[in-house]
């Protein structure tokens, strides 16, 4: 069986170009309709990330908390990495407060600050990805599924108007990482 989805791929192929477009504004082009063209590509990589789980959730692959628990120890180690790298870079020495700072606040570069918006949808992966599970298991599924919606809408005005994690760029401020 194979595991890659090649449509799949090639919709993340035109979201690295968008990012990339993006965080060349005011470097390579400073026509705001270029860069407006380009910011769906944060949300295309949501909703690849969400196809990509929800497809290796049926083919029987663990999405259990532990296994989003490794997956984001994998990530936090390679981040720490980079930011002790990049402390270095920057300073020119290792400075321990500079570097938690950068650390703590996911902003040594501009793109790190997604991190904690990503993290976010993956500890939250489980949940969703049961709650599907169970609805679709259910006569009425299409009223669930609505509720939800209804229910995750109302969250998102929640999070945005009364939540704060850290201050950084994006939804990764908010709780659920809710995108602005």
């Amino acid at each position: 069986m194979q595991d890659r989805i090649e449509w799949i791929d090639c919709a993340k192929l035109i979201a690295i170009i968008a990012v990339a477009v993006d965080h060349c504004n005011g470097f390579l082009y400073t026509k705001p309709h270029v860069a407006v063209a380009s910011y769906y590509s944060v949300s295309l990589f949501v909703l690849l990330a969400g196809i990509s789980i929800w497809n290796a959730y049926t083919r029987g692959k663990e999405v259990s908390f532990a296994a989003q628990f490794r997956r984001v120890q994998k990530i936090l180690i390679a981040y720490t990495i980079a930011t002790f790298i990049g402390t270095y870079i920057i300073t020119r020495r290792f400075d321990l407060k500079t570097y938690m700072t950068y650390l703590l606040n996911f902003d040594i570069q501009g793109p790190y600050y997604y991190l904690v918006f990503f993290i976010q949808l993956i500890m939250v992966a489980p949940i969703l990805l049961n709650w599907c599970r169970f609805v679709n298991c259910k006569k009425c599924k299409w009223v669930l599924h609505l509720g939800t919606i209804g229910f995750l809408g109302w969250f998102a005005y929640i999070s945005i108007n009364y939540t704060y994690i850290l201050p950084v760029h994006g939804g990764g401020k908010y709780l659920g990482g809710v995108l602005m």
